[in-house]
C-alpha cells in the first residue's frame, strides 16, 4: 500500500499541475456572478418647484451622493463606474420628516437588464425654511431710501 502511494511521483506531480491549469481557465473563460461597491454617485434633484412654489428654500443636510452595491456578470460589473449611473431625488415626494428617496438606474438601458442595484443609504435628507421676501423686499426699499437721502445730503 505504501509502495502505490508514494510511486509515481512525476506523474502525480504532472496531473497536480494540469489541475490547477484547468481551474485557472475555467475559472477565467467563466463569466461568473459577482458584486461592487461603487461610491460617491451624485445625486440629481428634480421637482424642487414643489418646494419654492411654497415660498420655502431647501438645504441638503445629507444624501448629496450615494454609494450603491451592484451584482451582475464580471464581464459587465468590472466595467462599470459612478458616471454610469444616475441617482435621482423627487423633491415633490418629500416625507413629513423632510426625506426623499433616491432612485438609482444605470444610463445604459442593457446594463439595466443585466445588474441588480442596492442603494446603501437611499435617503436625501433636508431642512425646510421659510423664504422671507417681504423682509427682503423692505430692506431693499429702506436701503434705497437711505441712499436717496445721503444722496440729498
Amino acid at each position: 500500500m505504501k509502495d502505490k502511494l508514494f510511486s509515481n511521483w512525476g506523474l502525480k506531480l504532472l496531473s497536480l499541475i494540469l489541475g490547477f491549469i484547468v481551474w485557472v481557465t475555467v475559472l477565467n473563460v467563466d463569466d461568473y456572478s459577482t458584486t461592487r461597491q461603487i461610491k460617491d454617485i451624485p445625486v440629481t434633484l428634480i421637482n424642487t418647484d414643489a418646494i419654492t412654489d411654497k415660498n420655502q428654500l431647501y438645504d441638503i443636510v445629507s444624501g448629496e451622493t450615494v454609494d450603491i452595491i451592484i451584482k451582475g456578470r464580471r464581464s459587465v460589473v468590472n466595467s462599470l463606474g459612478a458616471s454610469d449611473f444616475t441617482a435621482v431625488a423627487d423633491m415633490s415626494k418629500l416625507s413629513i420628516t423632510n426625506a426623499v428617496n433616491i432612485t438609482v438606474t444605470a444610463n445604459s438601458p442593457s446594463v439595466n437588464n443585466n445588474i441588480s442595484i442596492t442603494i446603501v443609504d437611499n435617503v436625501l435628507q433636508v431642512e425646510l425654511e421659510e423664504e422671507q421676501t417681504l423682509q427682503k423686499e423692505r430692506l431693499q426699499r429702506d436701503t434705497q431710501q437711505v441712499f436717496r437721502y445721503l444722496h440729498q445730503i
